[in-house]
């Protein structure tokens, strides 16, 4: 069974979304600047109440697109520089500075949802079929079962190897 529970500020105030509740808590009043210093305490307290009974725990943050921050940011950028007269060359150079940098923040962001987007199909991909043709093709021309042998015989050394360390580290105590 999953359990969800959310943080949110909504209209100067902090509440708590829990499917398990009746309806949204309010936590209290907060500002969109502090409600991250606010919230933390209040998750820390449920994960330590947690701890010794459930192991899994999962924090995610939902957050606004970076482009489209970048995107603001670049229009706020722009609307500056329409206002800066020809005398304020070293203020225009660093507005354009910022620009391109923001420019180059987007291109970022868009490598990384590709990225994001092609590990996403690998993550969901059935490679069973795959694998189980490749084994039987090993196994087909008698090269499957030296692989084995010789990952066995690694293993074992492996183990030899760490279990002897493990006892030097225990005499060097």
């Amino acid at each position: 069974m999953f359990h969800f529970v959310s943080y949110v500020p909504i209209h100067g105030a902090l509440w708590e979304l829990d499917g398990l509740s009746n309806g949204p808590v309010n936590l209290g009043p907060c500002t969109d600047d502090d409600w991250l210093e606010r919230v933390r305490p209040i998750i820390q307290a449920r994960m330590a109440r947690y701890a010794s009974s459930e192991i899994r725990f999962n924090l995610m943050a939902i957050i606004r697109d970076r482009q489209e921050v970048y995107k603001e940011q670049i229009d706020a950028v722009d609307a500056k520089l329409a206002s800066i007269d020809d005398t304020q060359e070293l203020e225009r150079l660093k507005m354009v500075e910022e620009r391109e940098l923001l420019e180059h923040q987007i291109e970022i962001e868009k490598e990384k949802l590709k990225r994001h987007k092609s590990e996403n199909v690998l993550r969901k991909h059935n490679f069973i079929p795959l694998i189980y043709n490749f084994l039987r093709i090993l196994a087909e021309k008698n090269q499957l079962a030296p692989l084995v042998s010789e990952a066995k015989l690694k293993r074992r050394k492996d183990a030899e190897k760490d279990s002897k360390k493990g006892s030097s580290e225990l005499m060097d105590l």
